[in-house]
């Protein structure tokens, strides 16, 4: 292959290798695939469960196997391990990559891991969100963000026009819950089940009290 595509950007078959057929290099990702190297992002519309059924089977993204062997794929050396901030590199690539990786250890074993992603390509008002999540009947948007930073402008969408419960930002930002905005630091990642549970409870008694 001559050229990849990067982590967390919609695959484009003919942008993995010029010289090699569509067909051919679309059958190498489904066999990778299968191998369970790659897993496949799917982007869905976000408007109910299952999310399958909301797919667009022509707009996805690749997951690698692991953050590890991606950052040797990407050539991140030694050096640049002590002189640069890993979560800055490929503008995020690498963190998206992490959070990846860690939804899909919460499915159970036998279960394919499956991830999905929200795309809105309405002129002058684009939108993306990283990752959904399923709680219960509910489904949680998340942006993962390389630093403290960065705007929310697609995850306020999504809030606003799927009437989501809250939406989750992982970053290096402190752990808060604000304007049903669940900020979770990155190393904190392992409890994301449970602070989405709890947040979930909290928005639910806030309804419970306004009624």
């Amino acid at each position: 292959m001559t050229q990849t595509s990067p982590v967390g950007a919609p695959l484009i078959y003919s942008s993995i290798d010029r010289n090699s057929n569509t067909r051919d290099v679309k059958r190498a990702v489904e066999l990778l695939e299968k191998a369970r190297i790659l897993t496949r992002i799917r982007a869905t519309s976000g408007a109910g469960l299952p999310m399958e059924t909301y797919t667009n089977e022509k707009k996805i993204k690749l997951l690698f196997l692991d953050v590890g062997l991606l950052q040797n794929a990407m050539g991140i050396s030694s050096e640049t391990f002590l002189a640069k901030d890993l979560l800055a590199v490929y503008r995020g690539a690498v963190t998206e990559q992490f959070i990846g990786q860690q939804l899909i250890s919460l499915k159970k074993p036998f279960e394919d891991p499956d991830l999905f992603y929200w795309s809105r390509n309405i002129p002058g008002s684009e939108a993306e969100i990283d990752y959904l999540y399923q709680y219960g009947e509910k489904i949680i948007p998340i942006e993962v963000k390389s630093g403290a930073a960065g705007t929310l402008k697609s995850l306020r969408i999504f809030l606003r026009e799927n009437n989501a419960p809250l939406g989750v930002r992982f970053s290096m930002h402190p752990l808060s819950f604000h304007d049903h905005v669940l900020s979770i630091p990155l190393f904190a990642v392992e409890a994301f089940p449970r602070l989405v549970r709890e947040a979930c409870d909290i928005v639910t008694n806030e309804n419970d009290f306004m009624e």
